[in-house]
This record gives C-alpha cells, structure tokens and sequence, in this order.
C-alpha cells in the first residue's frame, strides 16, 4: 500500500499547504480577497526591499553593520518567493485531488486522519475516504488501490461525534459543527469503530449525509 503511481510517480493524494486556514491568502485566484492579499504581499516586499538597501548603504560607511545584510537578504528572498511557493504547492495539490477524483470515479472525495479503530490503518494516520456509488474506499496518500472497501449497506452505524469546550466527545448528535466521523462495521467476523476526524474537502456532516443517502439506494 505504500506505493505510488507506477506512471506518473505521484502520490494519489495530496492535501493543500494549510487546508484549514481560512485565510485570504486561500482565496480563489482572481477574487477580490485575492487581490488584496497580492496587493498587502507586493508592498510588504518593496518595504524590505527598502530596508535592506538602507541597510546596506549604512553598512558601506559602517562595516560592522554588514552582519545585519544577510540576515534581512534571507527575509527578502522569504518575502519574494514563499507565495510563489504556496501557490505551486496549491496548484498542485488541487491536481492531484482532481486525478484522484477522476482515477476512483468518485461522487465524494476527501481526506482525514484516521485517529483509531481500522485494523488495516494506523493510529493517527492520514487517508483517503471516496465514496463510490454504494461503496466507501479508504486509500493511503500513496497509492490508489484501497486499502479496504466497505459496501455503505454493510456499515452497522455511521455517527458524527462532536466535542464540548472540554473536549469531551459526544456521539450521535446531528449538528453542522461536527470534528469527526465514526464508522461501525463488521470485518473478519469482529465489529470495528472506525474513527476519523480532520476531514478536508468533505466535512463530517456531508459524509455522514452522502453516506446515509446511499444506504437507501
């Protein structure tokens, strides 16, 4: 299961670089936040530009002062290509996502950390979950054979577990603010509780649904 893809030697998945930040630097290319963030980073860059060539004047006329250039050289180069670097990432990842999505033929698509309970899985591990028609596949980030396949109809539950402010865990309540997603079924003649939470793309509360759903078909 930890192989990658014999063709393109890429992983099946990949996540984008903070996928829960919120931020308008996750902004949709084009959108108006989109702008403003461009705007705020192209001027950030020119003030350390500035700094550093003031810098650097003083440090012609004071050469202790040099000891102070290349550590504002290393931020302006930060400065300047950091986004640039998360933007490929992103565009990456967004790729990948949409091959994978094409590869399983997937109706549901998304990532998550899968804190315990799957025999197959490890502790804390990071998956994929895509739902198929009436079939839900767990994948590695690395390949795109699943690791197990579990027809939606043989699940004995599907449960949202929310947590309180004092982060006790509360299973079976509907409600949109969610973290996780558990998952009961039988493999091997033994009953498992799956666990998953930090689910991207997809929240706990459209898997929960888009599973419920398929159960009747």
């Amino acid at each position: 299961m930890k192989q990658k893809d014999s063709l393109t030697h890429e992983p099946f998945w990949m996540d984008e670089p903070n996928p829960f930040n919120r931020s308008i630097a996750t902004s949709p290319k084009g959108s108006l936040t989109w702008w403003i963030s461009s705007a705020i980073n192209v001027f950030a860059i020119f003030f350390r530009f500035y700094i550093f060539v003031i810098i650097v004047y003083f440090a012609i006329k004071y050469p202790i002062l040099w000891i102070f250039v290349l550590p504002e050289a290393v931020i302006l180069s930060i400065r300047m290509f950091f986004p640039r670097f998360m933007e490929m990432s992103r565009a990456k990842a967004v790729r990948i996502q949409t091959l994978a999505k094409e590869k399983t033929k997937a109706d549901y698509i998304g990532s998550a950390v899968h804190t315990a309970g799957h025999p197959l899985l490890y502790a804390n591990q990071k998956v994929v979950l895509a739902l198929m028609n009436t079939e839900l596949s767990l994948f590695s980030y690395e390949s795109a054979v699943p690791v197990h396949t579990i027809p939606v109809n043989e699940l004995l539950a599907v449960d949202l577990v929310t947590f309180d402010e004092d982060r006790i865990p509360h299973i079976g309540i509907i409600d949109n603010t969610a973290q996780a997603l558990q998952l009961t079924f039988t493999w091997q003649g033994k009953t498992w509780i799956c666990s998953l939470r930090r689910m991207y793309k997809v929240r706990p509360v459209e898997w929960y649904q888009a599973i419920q759903k398929a159960r009747l078909v």
